[in-house]
């Protein structure tokens, strides 16, 4: 079962990803980058804080339904990839 987040079509809302559990002890984060599908709103504030991910998306369409991901490549060379469902309506 998919959990949604709900945002409305006027906020602009950070989502984050925890990579703590997904990277080795010693590992750590070396570039990650997000995408949305279907395309149409923005994503910007792009930040990284250890190896909590994050981005907010703003600019939705109501009753559109998103999944916004995040691609991860760790210092050791290993890739992973984490998302989030967005579903845009009035709150």
């Amino acid at each position: 079962m998919t959990t949604f987040r709900l945002q409305d079509p006027d906020e602009k809302l950070t989502y984050s990803v925890d990579w703590v559990d997904w990277l080795a002890s010693a590992d750590s984060i070396s570039s990650a980058s997000w995408a949305i599908t279907p395309t149409g709103p923005t994503v910007t504030d792009l930040g990284e804080s250890g190896t909590v991910v994050s981005a907010s998306v703003e600019n939705c369409t109501r009753g559109v339904i998103y999944r916004l991901t995040c691609d991860m490549v760790s210092n050791d060379g290993e890739t992973g990839q984490k998302s989030v469902a967005i579903r845009c309506d009035h709150k």
